[in-house]
């Protein structure tokens, strides 16, 4: 599936683009993800391929790794939290093998994080919210097939379930890449708000929290 969506994208981009993030949750528990890379690279021979990670496995990964992300440029960008991770000696392992290391932190703070809950009674406005997301339209997932403007509406599935939700994700807040005659067209879809931004509460975001780790309250990301 993830090649047949690469190689469609590719041919709605002419095989250009600027930057493609291997995310997840955790990319790295994934046990083909040199055959993701691959299919990456293949389907862009040009542009940034980036494999977005906490961390914690990459010490552990095999000496094959290592060589497919130099043979294929692929830059490791490590989320470096404060864990019992030491991002240093990734970054010294990753220059031995001649691949490109990039530190991401969340905030000017690297021990803080960033809050964006959102409305379970959908009380938002979608073109306000939409306006003033640093997500939209900036920050754009594919997923089986479909484009998501923003990462919230293509994973709020598993928030969805997992508090047993009444929200709901619609065919409407994304865009079928088969459906449409060019990535003009796709770009143009992805440009405008989509009905999950109704649950979004931009005017609530809280910046610059203490680190902690998730204690899965519903608090953590819901306003009710």
């Amino acid at each position: 599936e993830y090649r047949r969506d690469t190689e469609r994208l590719s041919e709605l981009f002419d095989g250009i683009m600027r930057c493609v993030d291997l995310q997840g949750g955790e990319p790295l528990l994934n046990p083909q993800i040199m055959d993701y890379v691959k299919i990456t690279r293949d389907a862009f021979p040009y542009g940034e391929i980036r494999i977005v990670t906490n961390g914690i496995l990459l010490m552990g990964m095999a000496e094959d790794f290592w060589k497919c992300l130099h043979k294929y440029s692929v830059m490791l960008s490590a989320t470096e939290y404060p864990i019992h991770v030491d991002y240093n000696a990734i970054e010294k392992k990753a220059s031995y093998y001649g691949v490109e290391y990039k530190a991401m932190r969340g905030g000017k703070n690297p021990i803080t994080m960033n809050k964006y809950p959102l409305d379970v009674k959908g009380r938002g406005v979608p073109q306000i919210n939409f306006a003033h997301c640093v997500s939209a339209n900036h920050c754009i997932n594919l997923r089986h097939g479909r484009m998501f403007t923003c990462p919230v509406a293509a994973k709020a599935e598993h928030l969805i379930n997992y508090f047993g939700l009444d929200m709901k994700v619609s065919e409407l807040d994304s865009v079928d890449i088969y459906a449409v005659a060019d990535g003009k067209e796709l770009m143009e879809r992805l440009s405008h708000p989509i009905p999950f931004c109704r649950y979004c509460r931009v005017d609530r975001v809280e910046c610059d929290i203490p680190f902690s780790l998730s204690c899965k309250d519903r608090g953590e990301w819901l306003l009710d």
